[in-house]
């Protein structure tokens, strides 16, 4: 399986070290790639928050026939403002 997330994204902060991620879950695993700690950075915080068009692929194997949830998790660190809009996501799967 291979999951598509796409959108326009902007992180505002004054703080260098702030960022704002995402993850794809697949029922209650992490798509890989795994990370440890926070989630992908999708857009590092800047103080004007400018605005940019972001996009995260990762995937999923070994998966055993049936439905499974795909769920979009976000959040940012240090306070920082996430702001999302105009996404996509897109689930492709192929068969083993």
């Amino acid at each position: 399986m291979i999951v598509r997330f796409a959108g326009q994204a902007g992180c505002t902060s004054a703080i260098a070290t702030a960022f704002c991620s995402v993850r794809i879950m697949v029922g209650d695993q992490q798509a890989q790639p795994k990370t440890i700690g926070a989630a992908f950075i999708f857009v590092e915080a800047e103080p004007d928050g400018l605005y940019g068009s972001y996009a995260v692929e990762p995937s999923r194997s070994g998966l055993a026939p049936g439905t499974y949830p795909v769920t979009v998790q976000w959040r940012s660190t240090s306070g920082a403002e996430f702001t999302l809009e105009n996404w996509h996501l897109t689930v492709e799967i192929w068969a083993a």
